[in-house]
């Protein structure tokens, strides 16, 4: 009884953030295999085969910035799946590194919720938007702490990433490192960033 009655106390004394946490918009991205291709040339950008995506766009029987029955192009998928050679490509083929699919999300914030630091080098480079928001209102940034992805968070911070955006949940990506308790925070507070005052609330 005395464990249940100090579980009680733990759970009272959470703030409203911590309560509501494990709601949080963050806690369930879509499984990569859940992010199917439909049609042949979008599932070939998903394998990486970069010959049978080039010889699709030269024959013109996609273009570009096509997208797929989900909103989905050919970048989010080259992103997605982690294949770098496929994303170069369709960048020469000057694709829109911008276009949301159906969760409303940019190709750049599809490589951080997978973690795929290559394709996002590639994208920040050629100037996609570090600051997009999907349909929950995250930005990248918030994926790349969620994940305690610490190179893919200071490679965002890097190219000017706000650390002020709030998500759905009202969560900043300050906020979040310091919920999750992980290594992004320092990064933070290398950039200076400023703690914002919900951090009293977490226990700091």
């Amino acid at each position: 009884s005395s464990s249940g009655s100090s579980t009680s106390q733990r759970q009272s004394s959470q703030s409203p953030e911590q309560q509501c946490w494990r709601t949080s918009s963050l806690a369930s991205p879509r499984q990569l295999k859940n992010y199917k291709a439909f049609g042949k040339i979008y599932k070939a950008a998903c394998q990486g085969d970069v010959t049978a995506v080039q010889l699709c766009l030269e024959r013109g029987k996609k273009g570009v910035n096509d997208r797929d029955r989900n909103d989905r192009t050919l970048l989010h998928y080259a992103c997605a799946y982690g294949h770098p050679d496929i994303v170069t490509l369709l960048i020469s083929w000057n694709c829109d590194l911008n276009l949301r699919d159906s969760d409303n999300s940019t190709a750049l914030i599809k490589a951080s919720q997978y973690k795929q630091e290559e394709c996002a080098t590639i994208l920040l480079k050629h100037g996609a938007d570090v600051n997009a928001t999907d349909k929950n209102r995250n930005t990248a940034l918030h994926y790349a702490v969620w994940f305690n992805n610490t190179s893919m968070t200071a490679n965002l911070l890097v190219h000017n990433a706000d650390i002020t955006i709030r998500n759905e949940d009202n969560f900043t990506p300050v906020i979040v490192a310091l919920l999750k308790n992980n290594e992004c925070v320092s990064q933070f507070l290398d950039k200076k960033a400023q703690v914002p005052p919900e951090a009293d609330e977490l226990g700091r």
